[in-house]
């Protein structure tokens, strides 16, 4: 179903969620409404996304591609960069209706056994990277990964690699 356009009647649920879903939509703004529309009155909603934090994914990738190509322009903000900050969170979820938001950042531990490995699988979830890799030779894939590897042990605490992200909330009034 296109989270823009629901088929679902108005007031249809108590609760409704986008777990990393909306920050995919190209009208977040639309994508919110919708989640509102289909809540009853009372109803909750919760959104989560990425943080852009030193900690995040792409940070961390674009951390290992500058060891390897210096002189890379820098790569645009995310499509949902305005989702990965809590203020960002917590003025999409107001500015859509939603009352009583609250934002929280959570953070997992991620134990990434083959970063190199994961390195190079990345480009198969990203269009972006899809996109870059596609231009970059066999050999600075490989030295990438090898940096995104190094860039990961440097990060790496005793628990994991420390990934967060927010969750915000907010009622339909």
């Amino acid at each position: 179903m296109d989270g823009q356009a629901l088929s679902v009647p108005d007031g249809a649920f108590d609760v409704a969620a986008s777990n990393f879903g909306l920050i995919f939509f190209p009208d977040r703004a639309r994508g919110l409404a919708e989640l509102r529309r289909a809540l009853r009155a009372g109803g909750r909603a919760g959104i989560a996304c990425w943080d852009l934090g030193d900690s995040s994914l792409q940070r961390l990738i674009g951390a290992a591609l500058d060891r390897v190509l210096p002189d890379r322009a820098p790569p645009p903000p995310p499509v949902w960069a305005a989702l990965g900050t809590a203020d960002g969170m917590r003025d999409a979820l107001a500015a859509a209706g939603f009352a009583g938001v609250a934002v929280r950042r959570v953070t997992h531990h991620w134990r990434l056994e083959d970063p190199a490995g994961f390195f190079r699988t990345a480009p198969d979830g990203s269009p972006t990277l899809r996109a870059l890799f596609a231009e970059l030779g066999d050999s600075q894939v490989a030295r990438a990964a090898a940096a995104f590897a190094d860039v990961v042990s440097e990060r790496r605490g005793p628990d994991g690699l420390p990934m967060s992200a927010f969750i915000g909330v907010g009622t339909r009034a």
